[in-house]
């Protein structure tokens, strides 16, 4: 596979980044990386899946080699939903297959609500569901819109290249550490060499968790648009650990195998969050034959 660095032009001097490989003829495929990752995430997964596509790995804003949003207020997560139809504009797509892990699978759910008729089908590996209770909303953006003025302000952490290797591998909550490999997959896309080392290009308002919160009302109206098949890979390690990333996980499946039927597929496999990168052989096959496939049948 040929892998190829590129750019596109976001909005006036804001700009997105992202990784393609293959010919732009393909069948396009895009993948959306999770909070605080990269489009380094894919690398050892899209080389064991099959040609005849156009794989295009994005860095969403404030992520990686992308441009930051507004200094002064709140990451909204429906503007990284958008940044992905931008993406998708460039190339001049009117239909795509979207892939997306960990929170870039939940905005996968949202890109396919929000522009049913645009994709063909839907992959998420270990995307949890935001679900939250109206008082949980109201105290929790105060006290995010808090964090997020700390956040932004806090001098930024310096460290040697081997120093932030080794953050990243212990960094996501409630996973494993991520193999050596994935991580620096990641720090090529996301550190900044200073006088003194190195500091992450990641916004540090990233830090605060997610700003922009639904009700279980909302979250299934708007899944209620999905209409393309859609395949979901959970690890065992994720689904069976404590913790809030799976609390709607049941309520939701039951919901998408309702709303979807047989166009909805689910798969569990071996690992924790980080499965597709650390052991991206267990998700490969799964992927390329959803990929080929006519039906979403497996």
């Amino acid at each position: 596979m040929k892998l190829t660095e590129t750019g596109y032009v976001f909005y006036n001097d804001d700009f997105l980044t992202g990784k393609t490989w293959n010919n732009p003829k393909g069948l396009p495929v895009m993948l959306v990386h999770g909070l605080m990752d990269n489009a380094g995430t894919f690398d050892n997964l899209i080389p064991l899946l099959p040609g005849g596509f156009f794989y295009v790995a994005i860095d969403l804003p404030d992520h990686g080699k992308s441009s930051h949003s507004t200094p002064g207020f709140l990451i909204m997560i429906f503007n990284y939903v958008f940044a992905i139809d931008r993406v998708a504009d460039h190339f001049g797509w009117e239909s795509f297959t979207l892939v997306g892990h960990s929170v870039g699978g939940f905005l996968c759910y949202l890109y396919s609500a929000f522009f049913p008729n645009r994709i063909n089908k839907l992959i998420t590996i270990e995307a949890p569901f935001f679900i939250y209770t109206p008082e949980n909303i109201n105290k929790g953006t105060l006290h995010v819109y808090r964090k997020n003025n700390e956040a932004e302000t806090a001098t930024p952490t310096i460290y040697s290249y081997e120093e932030a290797v080794q953050y990243l591998r212990f960094r996501t909550v409630g996973a494993e550490m991520r193999s050596e490999k994935t991580a620096r997959n990641l720090a090529r896309r996301c550190l900044i060499k200073t006088s003194g080392g190195y500091t992450f290009s990641t916004d540090k308002r990233l830090k605060v968790g997610n700003t922009q919160r639904m009700t279980k009302e909302q979250v299934l109206a708007l899944f209620k648009e999905i209409r393309c098949p859609l395949f979901q890979i959970v690890a065992h390690g994720s689904v069976n650990a404590p913790g809030a990333l799976w609390g709607n996980f049941e309520v939701m499946k039951s919901f998408l195998k309702r709303q979807l039927g047989d166009k909805y597929c689910l798969r569990f496999v071996e690992g924790d969050h980080n499965v597709h990168t650390d052991f991206p052989e267990r998700v490969s096959n799964l992927v390329s034959d959803f990929l080929v496939r006519r039906t979403s049948s497996l």
